[in-house]
């Protein structure tokens, strides 16, 4: 059960940006420097920003979120809908487009109001030289045009279904001029326009781009899942330098070739100066999907629970309290003890719950009342598992492991520095750990062990129930492991699978991103109809018949042994679920959220 954001419906968008107070150049910050500080902190999530001046900068996100900065402080602007938005992209300050799923809204301060396009589909982004020429992008490889009067659909298959039949999902969109414009998004589709038609530009790799920017033709970015950055010289697109594994980055945005700003999971920000990338002090472990900037003044960046941070001059009131202060946000029917990013959930035997998650984060309790154990490292927690509660084992980011004897935790040789995201540890003398680039381990009671896995997809759950042990990645990944061998299942499915659970009848249910779930009757494996689209995390169940996943936008679902049903609890993003003590269900996710839920508030839309 792991943490790692990836984009897909829920998208990852977004890029930071730069300041250059004096310079060209703002870079990052020294002590005696600009940093950045958080300058919102509470309400949904806030997916992209744009703005024409520093006096005119809207953000948009869940149910319908329209913010407004007017130089003093942001403001909340009535949209009209609950839809959730995903893009903001303005022609000028008066006519500014706010986009989501199969609609899109048009206004400034003074109201917004829906525009018919012909199509229903969703929609990520938008990028345009003038009011007659904008680029929207989103799913099913959907880009559609604008020329100030009509709209076409220039490629994709918009109604193509929630499952993506149609192409890919267009996350990010950005060009030079009319006859310069590409489009990023799911298997590292890049797509060129030239002013007649869209076509694919090899981009080298099969991991999820999010977000596109550039400062010239012959200098574009492309970013992305794991830390993935591409640079575009004017005739081919090869890899940067940027060391940020198991980061999913969303956004993008620059003032110039020499200062430009990538922004993602676990508020990561990296800058570009000309030469090489370098991570910045966010302040801030959310979700960051969203940046705009004005250059040589200030740059703003958005993410989760209404995050919005601000690098540089300018400093604003939200309302809720002062800038550069954070608040705790809590939704309802949630208990935080800490505001670490919270990955892994865990019942032993005896009753009592284990919780990991960043920053060495481990807490232990009764469902309730939490505690915090000290694992001994700050190590950047994915997922735990255990069989008593004397041999628990919780891996993470570097090839961390780290065991309990019942008494403490002691780190273990793991051999690898890859990030884990994945355990299972179903006996005092063995257990599995899977992790990126095709990374398989096994102990046996003594050590661990690397195990062939035939594959450089990374692998982000594994379960293992009886003589059945299952491992689920990128690319509809599915490997069954044995004894110093992974042999692979057909998934029938190209989506990236996030978790797997295996139930103590020889069969299987696996998730993973736009809805999909899958289960393994001991034979094949087959798709199920999960009822909502959204990216799903973590699986866990009691049976075969009570089965329980998470994920993005607070989605909890539970499968009764006839359908799927969902569950309201939030639009906090949960990462994993497994019960308590007293058996409630317990879900954990994004800045220190642990759920409670219930499957008595069902909703079947």
């Amino acid at each position: 059960m792991r943490e790692t954001l990836r984009p897909g419906p829920r998208r990852l968008l977004a890029a930071l940006a730069l300041l250059a107070m004096t310079g060209p150049s703002a870079g990052p910050a020294d002590a005696a420097g600009p940093r950045w500080r958080v300058e919102r902190s509470h309400g949904y999530h806030v997916h992209a920003i744009w703005g024409s001046s520093e006096r005119n900068v809207y953000a948009v996100g869940e149910t319908g979120t329209i913010l407004h900065f007017d130089g003093d402080r942001w403001k909340e602007l009535a949209s009209g809908t609950e839809t959730t938005l995903f893009g903001v992209w303005g022609a000028s300050e008066r006519s500014v487009w706010a986009m989501g799923k199969g609609l899109l809204l048009r206004g400034d301060t003074a109201g917004w109001k829906p525009v018919e396009t012909g199509i229903r589909e969703r929609l990520y982004a938008a990028w345009g030289t003038s009011e007659r020429d904008i680029f929207f992008v989103g799913f099913n490889g959907t880009i559609l045009h604008f020329d100030g009067r009509r709209f076409e659909v220039q490629a994709g298959k918009p109604g193509a279904g929630d499952r993506g039949s149609g192409g890919p999902w267009l996350t990010g969109v950005w060009g030079t001029s009319p006859r310069d414009v590409w489009a990023v998004g799911s298997r590292g589709t890049i797509l060129h326009f030239d002013g007649a038609r869209w076509s694919p530009s090899p981009s080298g790799t099969t991991r999820t781009l999010a977000a596109v920017w550039g400062s010239s033709a012959e200098s574009v970015w492309a970013a992305g899942e794991d830390g993935t950055i591409l640079h575009w010289d004017g005739s081919r697109w090869s890899p940067a330098a940027a060391s940020a594994p198991g980061i999913l980055l969303g956004g993008l945005w620059g003032s110039s070739g020499k200062d430009v700003f990538a922004v993602g999971t676990a508020g990561t920000i990296l800058h570009w100066d000309g030469t090489r990338w370098s991570r910045m002090e966010s302040g801030s472990d959310r979700i960051l999907t969203g940046i705009w900037g004005v250059p040589g003044r200030t740059v703003l960046a958005t993410g989760t629970l209404g995050t919005i941070l601000r690098f540089g001059a300018g400093s604003a009131a939200s309302g809720g309290g002062a800038a550069g202060t954070a608040a705790t946000p809590v939704a309802a029917g949630t208990s935080v003890t800490t505001r670490e990013t919270l990955n892994g959930i865990w019942t032993a035997p005896d009753g009592e719950t284990w919780i990991v998650g960043g920053s060495g984060t481990i807490l232990r309790g009764d469902g309730t009342r939490w505690s915090a154990s000290d694992p001994g490292t700050k190590a950047y927690f994915r997922a735990l598992d255990g069989s008593a509660r004397d041999a628990i084992v919780a891996v993470g980011d570097a090839g961390a492991i780290v065991a309990f004897d019942g008494e403490r935790w002691a780190a273990t040789e793991s051999g690898v520095t890859t990030a884990l995201f994945g355990v299972a540890a179903p006996s005092k003398s063995e257990a599995w750990a899977v992790g990126a680039k095709g990374t398989v381990l096994r102990y046996d009671g003594t050590r661990w062990h690397p195990v062939p896995s035939g594959t450089v997809a990374s692998l982000n759950g594994v379960s293992a129930s009886g003589p059945l042990v299952l491992a689920v990645g990128e690319r509809g990944t599915i490997l069954k492991l044995g004894d110093g061998a992974a042999d692979p299942m057909p998934s029938g499915v190209s989506w990236a699978l996030r978790d797997v659970w295996c139930d103590p009848d020889g069969g299987a249910f696996a998730v993973g991103d736009v809805g999909t779930i899958l289960r393994f009757d001991g034979t094949a494996w087959t798709q199920m109809k999960s009822a909502m689209p959204h990216n799903l995390r973590g699986v866990w169940g009691r049976s075969a018949s009570d089965v329980w996943a998470v994920g993005h936008e607070g989605t909890v679902l539970h499968w009764n042994g006839t359908a799927w049903s969902r569950l309201k609890n939030g639009p906090v993003q949960l990462h994993s679920v497994h019960a308590s003590r007293d058996g409630q269900v317990l879900a954990v996710g994004a800045w220190g959220t642990i759920h409670s839920v219930s499957a008595t508030t069902t909703d079947r839309r």
